[in-house]
């Protein structure tokens, strides 16, 4: 099971403004780490040209920007969610959790809202809502990928979908705990995604010790 601590907690570094670390994905995704013990999940390694590797560990505050902020490729982001997933669900859940590639990663809010969401009252309003939709508070995990008419659409059809063929997310992220809460949401805005950051945050806090 691909659970790479370098890569899918870089969102600490990446808060802080610290300068990239000199990796490649390939290195990356080619390396496995076992993740048992919590008290050390929330060490961020740098790996140099040469080899050496140092450790890194954000403090709460940094943690806080990166997850309320922070923008990262799909990888990290989903690897940091599933990680969340994997360590919150109750052990008598009804549902598994699959392996790490049977997941893609999701936007709630769609980055083509404009297609059916509402407008947004002035443009400065509207680069808020492109910027937070592509933070840690708006993305989710699902076990199969939505049809394009579904992902775009108004948030109570991509909650119910449109049919067996065209399923939403009630059908399709039944049983994920990252989700539980928002599929009960009436309305998704950006209140809401700074609230899901929080929450994310929080467990984060509780689980790891960072």
């Amino acid at each position: 099971m691909f659970l790479l601590l370098t890569s899918v907690l870089l969102i600490g570094l990446t808060a802080c403004g610290n300068k990239e670390p000199e990796y490649s994905l390939e290195f990356i995704e080619g390396k496995t780490v076992t993740i048992e013990d919590n008290e050390y999940v929330g060490a961020f390694f740098n790996f140099t040209n040469n080899g050496d590797a140092t450790t890194y560990c954000p403090n709460d505050n940094e943690m806080k920007i990166g997850f309320e902020t922070s923008k990262l490729v799909n990888l990290q982001s989903k690897g940091i969610i599933y990680l969340l997933e994997s360590k919150i669900r109750s052990d008598n859940s009804s549902t598994a959790l699959l392996g790490f590639d049977n997941y893609s990663l999701e936007h709630l809010m769609p980055k083509k809202w404009r297609n059916n969401w509402g407008a947004c009252a002035t443009e400065d309003d509207a680069k808020k809502r492109d910027s937070l939709l592509l933070t840690l508070g708006n993305l989710a995990i699902i076990p199969q990928t939505l049809n394009a008419s579904i992902r775009d659409a108004a948030w109570n059809v991509k909650k119910a979908g449109k049919g067996q063929n065209k399923p939403g997310l009630l059908l399709c992220a039944s049983g994920l705990y990252t989700l539980h809460d928002v599929l009960q949401k009436n309305d998704w805005n950006e209140h809401e995604i700074e609230n899901r950051a929080e929450w994310l945050l929080a467990n984060a806090q509780n689980i790891w010790k960072i």
